[in-house]
């Protein structure tokens, strides 16, 4: 537990992890206003309608938000792991903790660290700019043509969630998309593992090469409900062919197991260190 404390006061404590959070947070919160600012207008709200549904960062294409974020998502795990392995691979500081904690805990608590430090921080961003959205946003305003195509299909996992509350989709994929970016992150720090990088740039673009390939490569490969970026995006919820939750599960897991795999290779990998 020490080591894993040790990790994660280490990842608050990197740069570019702050720059992820603080990207978050900016976004969390500028957005929802900027929306707000949009709907002042009385033809743009009497012809888009001002539901606070239609305003979440995850759910409307003409916020700020929504297409920093998207447009950074691939990246965002990248910075999210501090790049402490990197660095600890540079020093003596990794053959130091793998000779006093042991292989398998050195490496396990890099990948919970990243894990769950993404998590939080993406988990209280967007809980952040729900709550904004939902407080700035009437709820239960005329609902016009545009928001009901915002409503999910019925059968789609994210109709379960809105049937008892739009509020409570909207956490839904909160969730999803902080599980997403956890996930990669855990993906990006296992490479470093298996990799040993000249320098950061390699450190930085090589990850995000891969993951690119990795989520691009499937959308060409697999049904768009197997897509990670495709069930993560509320919208899409909305069309036939919709991810139900079977289907976030198994795509989760396929990540999941992929995981499991790399780091065996990485543990195998890093085993004559000493």
């Amino acid at each position: 537990m020490s080591c894993l404390r040790i990790d994660i006061k280490r990842l608050y404590n990197s740069i570019t992890v702050r720059i992820v959070l603080g990207v978050l947070f900016f976004l969390a919160i500028v957005d929802p206003l900027y929306s707000r600012f949009l709907t002042l207008d009385s033809m743009f709200a009497s012809y888009y309608g001002i539901n606070a549904y239609q305003y979440w960062l995850f759910n409307f294409p003409g916020g700020i938000g929504f297409k920093v974020y998207h447009a950074l998502f691939l990246l965002l795990p990248v910075l999210s792991t501090g790049f402490i392995l990197f660095y600890d691979q540079k020093t003596s500081f990794k053959i130091y903790n793998i000779v006093k904690q042991g292989r398998a805990i050195y490496l396990t608590s890099k990948v919970i660290s990243v894990f769950l430090v993404t998590m939080v921080n993406s988990i209280v961003s967007f809980s952040i700019n729900i709550l904004i959205t939902f407080s700035i946003f009437p709820q239960n305003s005329i609902m016009t043509d545009v928001y009901r195509m915002f409503i999910p299909i019925e059968h789609s996992a994210a109709n379960f969630f809105y049937e008892i509350s739009p509020v409570l989709s909207a956490v839904f994929f909160a969730f999803l998309n902080s599980l997403a970016l956890s996930v990669l992150a855990a993906l990006t720090v296992i490479i470093h593992m298996i990799f040993r990088f000249p320098n950061i740039y390699v450190a930085f673009f090589v990850p995000s090469i891969l993951c690119h390939l990795i989520t691009y490569g499937s959308d060409f490969l697999l049904p768009k409900r197997f897509v990670l970026r495709n069930f993560l995006q509320p919208l899409n919820s909305c069309y036939e062919g919709a991810a139900q939750l079977k289907d976030i599960l198994l795509v989760l897991s396929g990540y999941f197991i992929l995981e499991i795999l790399l780091f065996t290779i990485a543990y195998r990998r890093n085993r004559d260190i000493i």
